[in-house]
């Protein structure tokens, strides 16, 4: 996603979203502090886990939107496996561990040089706990 300018009069933002069927401009309106819903936040997993973008195109934010959906797919599979009831507070640690665990893989793996890493998984964390309250409202 490439950023445009904000819109004042709706808080939301316009980006250019990249798809294997081509690019296309839509306004996304982010949740506190510029977090991603959770459609935004797969269209970012997509473009970062699915090749859609280069890695020297890749923002803190769409990097962030990425793991935290990532940590939610795997706290819900985990849950699932091990038949785990719902406890707010172990979802909301396991997300954040799930979460600053896919900011270091994509680390390690140095696709992401020009971006901080501790900004990175601290926005990563910050957007897992934004989609498990926007999923479960808490």
């Amino acid at each position: 996603m490439l950023a445009s300018p904000w819109c004042p009069h709706t808080g939301a933002t316009r980006f250019l979203l990249l798809s294997r069927y081509g690019a296309r401009a839509q306004w996304i309106k982010f949740g506190p502090m510029g977090l991603f819903s959770h459609h935004h936040a797969r269209d970012a997993y997509d473009q970062v886990y699915g090749g859609g973008r280069p890695p020297h195109e890749v923002t803190h934010e769409l990097l962030a939107g990425a793991a935290a959906f990532e940590a939610m797919r795997m706290y819900e599979h985990h849950r699932e496996r091990q038949g785990i009831p719902e406890h707010h507070e172990l979802a909301k640690e396991l997300l954040a561990g799930f979460a600053a665990a896919e900011i270091e893989k994509h680390f390690e793996n140095n696709r992401y040089g020009h971006l901080n890493h501790r900004d990175a998984r601290r926005l990563a964390e910050q957007q897992a706990e934004y989609l498990w309250q926007e999923r479960h409202g808490r």
